[in-house]
């Protein structure tokens, strides 16, 4: 869910076990440049929704606590917003790894082209209030990477750009 909105679909997805039908409350996210796509993140035993920017600077990845965004209208409420840390331009989306402690920021190395994977020491992250690498891997495609989950293991994973055909990749992610 890209842009300046987060919508609440946590409450739905236990229940119901699907997200269909379950917006809770739209949140503007206002501590954001052109926001991209949150993901649930494990810290310090606690899950919290992640969010990071999409813009050329002042790029952040941010936390907010879910109990508190569940009843926000804005993230600049008192609360919500728990820890964030700087991070490099251009996410568009963001994967968790929990076995890992690893934060993939799925980016683009320039806007719109070719694809950039960051994987983030979580942790370490937050401490240092800006992103610690652990791993860069770039991808020499034309096109703009929009998502990427892995599969079954940790090596396979599958791609989604903006192309108007073809844009569905496997990918092979050497950590």
């Amino acid at each position: 869910m890209a842009g300046r909105h987060l919508r609440r679909r946590l409450g739905g997805l236990l229940r119901g076990g699907t997200l269909d039908g379950h917006l809770l409350n739209t949140i503007e996210d206002d501590a954001c440049v052109q926001g991209t796509r949150p993901e649930y993140v494990q810290y310090q035993g606690k899950s919290y929704v992640a969010t990071a920017d999409y813009g050329p600077q002042g790029n952040e990845v941010r936390l907010y606590d879910p109990a508190r965004l569940a009843k926000a209208r804005k993230t600049s409420e008192p609360g919500v917003l728990v820890k964030k840390f700087t991070c490099s331009p251009w996410v568009q989306n963001l994967l968790w790894v929990p076995s890992k402690g690893t934060l993939v920021l799925i980016q683009n190395q320039e806007q719109g082209h070719r694809w950039r994977f960051t994987l983030l020491d979580l942790n370490q992250s937050l401490a240092a209030g800006h992103e610690v690498m652990r791993q860069v891997i770039d991808v020499d495609k034309a096109d703009e990477l929009e998502g990427f989950t892995l599969l079954g293991d940790m090596a396979k994973g599958l791609a989604v750009t903006s192309s108007r055909r073809d844009n569905v990749h496997a990918v092979r992610l050497a950590w």
